[in-house]
């Protein structure tokens, strides 16, 4: 992911704005690619848009955009190639599925230079091979989940295994209304999913913050709003200490919130069954997920 530089210059706002870029690996050297589709997401507002860069006369991969507002924005590549085996050694990466050992090599988001080798684990493809051609990457795990109590954006309680997810295909995601950086990123994600699925369709979609002290139920309701969230998309919010409490058993409870890595979950909260993606997902593969646990 990359920012682009704030375009509030009037010359820029509502004008074709160019756009190059190089991709490179983990090494620095440059990846050699004829063709890359972005999601360009506002930090701002709503809006994004996707676009194909191809490559130009001096390698460089260049789009143009129109740009409807100042920015930020940011720069997310959606069908870059496939990570490389994590050059790590297994038992330097701790397995999210409790109580499992596994010793079999797997893919690692971070390309083999992993700088925190001990939050990724090895990636079951289970869900990419059962549910047709996924571009993310997904493991499937089973989680032991308390029944917290949560207060959604009207501020009103919530639990956690109570209506607020009983009978319903759930994804969640988390994120903080102040993050500026891939929270946004996710929730286009989330975004284009609540427009995907239709009216009749029993799933609900789930933002729960990272940052409970802060983010009232005020803020939350202000986030939800700016992205349009339907009413199956519920942001939620609640006591630091319940909060803290689903977040652990989530595997989610960050130390420094401003390193949080992008994390959907999709599963049912009865059986605590969950394919968790280990890499930023399309809207698209969250709804295969969705539609096989349905069929």
């Amino acid at each position: 992911m990359r920012l682009i530089p704030d375009a509030g210059a009037a010359a820029v706002v509502g004008r074709d704005y160019d756009l190059r870029l190089r991709v490179l690996d983990a090494d620095g050297a440059p990846v050699a690619l004829d063709r890359l589709a972005l999601l360009v997401p506002s930090m701002m507002s709503g809006w994004s848009t996707r676009v194909t860069a191809s490559k130009g006369a001096d390698g460089t991969l260049r789009a143009t955009l129109r740009l409807p507002h100042a920015g930020p924005f940011a720069i997310q590549p959606l069908d870059l190639p496939p990570p490389t085996a994590c050059a790590l050694p297994v038992s330097s990466r701790r397995s999210r599925m409790r109580g499992r050992a596994d010793e079999t090599p797997g893919p690692c988001p971070c390309r083999g230079a992993c700088p925190w080798p001990d939050r990724y684990t090895i990636a079951e493809n289970r869900a990419a091979e059962d549910r047709g051609a996924l571009t993310g990457t997904f493991q499937t795990e089973r989680l032991a989940l308390p029944d917290v109590e949560l207060i959604d954006a009207a501020a009103q309680p919530q639990r956690f295994k109570g209506a607020l997810t009983q009978g319903h295909v759930v994804v969640i995601n988390f994120n903080y209304t102040t993050c500026d950086t891939i929270c946004p990123l996710c929730n286009v994600v989330m975004a284009d999913l609540d427009a995907m699925l239709g009216p009749e369709r029993a799933v609900r979609l789930l933002s729960i913050t990272i940052d409970p002290a802060r983010d009232t139920p005020d803020r939350m309701r202000a986030a939800a709003e700016e992205f349009g969230a339907s009413a199956r998309w519920r942001w939620l919010t609640g006591n630091p200490g319940e909060v803290k409490r689903l977040l652990a058993a989530f595997d989610a409870d960050y130390t420094n919130i401003v390193l949080h890595d992008p994390m959907f979950l999709v599963g049912r909260v009865e059986d605590g069954r969950f394919y968790r993606s280990l890499s930023m997902p399309e809207a698209g593969d969250l709804k295969k997920i969705i539609d096989a646990m349905d069929s």
